[in-house]
């Protein structure tokens, strides 16, 4: 209430250096000892720093002036989703409609390599494990994921089919990515792709099966990034 008192007395014209002094001999003046109380120093002495600071709006409005581009190009950067929404086609997949995806980028193996409305589990992780064949421990490059034979297999992301073959995997394919990806896919029941072909993620490269040395029916799923395996699990969305 004090620094409102003085902001009218000063704005109604009464000179600021009269009313300091008023305000300091108002202060000095011994208590009488009445009910009143008296003024306070140390609120006297903010209310006369109060009204000796200078008027500084110029410099704060330069300042606001200076971040308003700076908030306006965070609340762009971070208010908006630039993420890319097209459409992937799924050649020979019996589809009458394409499959609407959001995604970041197709080049980069993401998702399961089955359609969404598939159903999966995963039987034998990524990482060292007990070969159920051989019984020894060894490296497991890959996820095992068990399906129901004849399930479709999709790529996981656009790139070009390098092999499309038979080994002891069984029937396999093998697609080169963009960034140094490839995607393995085998132990299926047959491929529909032929080396040298460009497909699209999404797109049905073959079906599961239960071929080569396998326990039962499943697909063998690998990813790597320059040679080098990666645990495929952490792509699933």
């Amino acid at each position: 209430h004090e620094y409102l008192a003085d902001r009218s007395a000063i704005r109604s014209g009464f000179p600021v250096k009269t009313y300091l002094n008023l305000l300091v001999g108002m202060a000095a003046r011994p208590y009488s000892g009445g009910p009143a109380s008296m003024f306070s120093n140390s609120i006297t002495k903010k209310r006369l720093i109060m009204m000796n600071r200078k008027d500084h709006n110029a410099k704060h409005l330069t300042r606001k002036l200076v971040l308003l581009p700076l908030v306006t190009a965070v609340i762009f950067c971070f208010g908006f989703d630039f993420r890319q929404v097209i459409n992937i086609p799924h050649a020979g997949d019996g589809l009458n409609t394409a499959t609407r995806a959001r995604v970041d980028n197709q080049d980069v193996p993401s998702g399961l390599p089955f359609r969404e409305d598939a159903k999966s589990r995963v039987t034998s992780g990524y990482g060292m494990r007990k070969n159920p064949v051989t019984g020894e421990m060894e490296m497991h490059d890959g996820i095992d994921l068990a399906v129901p034979e004849g399930t479709a297999v999709v790529a996981t992301a656009d790139g070009t089919v390098e092999k499309a073959d038979s080994a002891s995997q069984g029937y396999l394919v093998l697609i080169a990515h963009d960034q140094g990806y490839t995607t393995l896919y085998t132990h299926l029941q047959k491929y529909e792709v032929s080396a040298g072909r460009k497909v699209r993620k999404g797109e049905v490269i073959g079906y599961s099966g239960n071929t080569g040395i396998s326990t039962g029916p499943h697909l063998h799923y690998e990813i790597r990034k320059d040679g080098e395996s990666v645990d495929p699990s952490g792509t699933f969305e």
